[in-house]
């Protein structure tokens, strides 16, 4: 579960809106907590904390669900880099070759 997953259904655990939320944590805007739930904004520490007292969360859940997301988007990094190497190994063999270097011929 990545951390945003996570937050969501701490939230929703407490009954809680996005709203109110945002507000427990002194942000005036709900697109604050809807930004972070959706992951296309990354909370600092600080506010990890708050959530933590306002979703009554152990430190030690959180930092979890912090390092899960952490080592899921290191994966999705490394993925990326090693599936864009090969490509470019690839590219390079067929350059020289002349050929694909995945097709063989029977």
């Amino acid at each position: 579960m990545s951390l945003y997953e996570f937050l969501r259904q701490k939230r929703m655990n407490k009954a809680l809106t996005q709203r109110e939320a945002a507000e427990l944590i002194g942000k005036s805007n709900h697109q604050f907590i809807s930004n972070i739930e959706r992951g296309s904004a990354k909370p600092s520490i600080a506010v990890l904390k708050q959530l933590c007292e306002i979703y009554d969360v152990e430190y030690s859940d959180m930092l979890n669900a912090y390092i899960d997301g952490e080592k899921e988007q290191a994966v999705l990094i490394a993925i990326y880099k090693w599936t864009a190497l090969q490509k470019d190994e690839d590219d390079e063999a067929k350059t020289q070759s002349g050929r694909d270097p995945w097709v063989t011929s029977f």
